[in-house]
């Protein structure tokens, strides 16, 4: 997703890494205090922080203790975990092309509203994952959670950018060469 619009600064205008963090941290907040909208997404992004941290941690004991897992030849239980991961893989690849595809992520509602139709269906899945009591609707259900999460994080942060100051943003100190 490109970025339209961005002009690096100067170089006579950068600073060490440490004084461009703090500036561009009291930009941000000032942005923030100043906008309801950025306000409303900062909620928004502790809620959904919470919500993949607790998911992360907790899924894989859901299946252990909620689940009976299929047998798989010789192999332990945990085995699912690697095959699970490989076949979400490829949904996620095909969800994030037809997002590409699909939402302008240059306009503010396109973006929006694939934002609240992803986090709709990610709470619907969640919600059908936690009461699912079968290997096969959890599986299925999994398959849809992965790769929404993933498509969820790009158009995020586009339609942040959308609205921000490009002074706001992180820039790149004249001493720092990454590598």
């Amino acid at each position: 997703m490109p970025e339209v619009g961005f002009h690096p600064a100067a170089k006579s205008d950068r600073q060490s890494v440490r004084q461009a963090m703090t500036e561009t941290l009291k930009t941000g907040v000032q942005a923030v205090r100043g906008s309801r909208i950025f306000a409303t997404l900062q909620i928004i992004a502790v809620i959904y922080g919470v919500f993949t941290e607790g998911f992360d941690r907790l899924w894989r004991d859901f299946l252990l203790k909620n689940i009976t897992l299929p047998p798989f030849g010789p192999l332990q239980p945990i085995a699912w975990f690697g095959i699970i991961g490989i076949m979400s893989l490829p949904v996620s690849l095909i969800l994030t092309e037809f997002a590409r595809r699909r939402v302008n992520t240059q306009d503010h509602a396109s973006t929006a509203r694939s934002l609240m139709l992803i986090n709709a269906l990610l709470a619907a899945a969640v919600i059908t994952f936690s009461l699912s009591g079968n290997f096969a609707v959890a599986l299925m259900v999994f398959l849809v959670i992965g790769p929404l999460r993933t498509v969820y994080e790009p158009l995020y942060m586009a339609w942040v950018n959308q609205g921000l100051d490009p002074r706001v943003r992180a820039r790149t100190p004249k001493k720092y060469h990454p590598g």
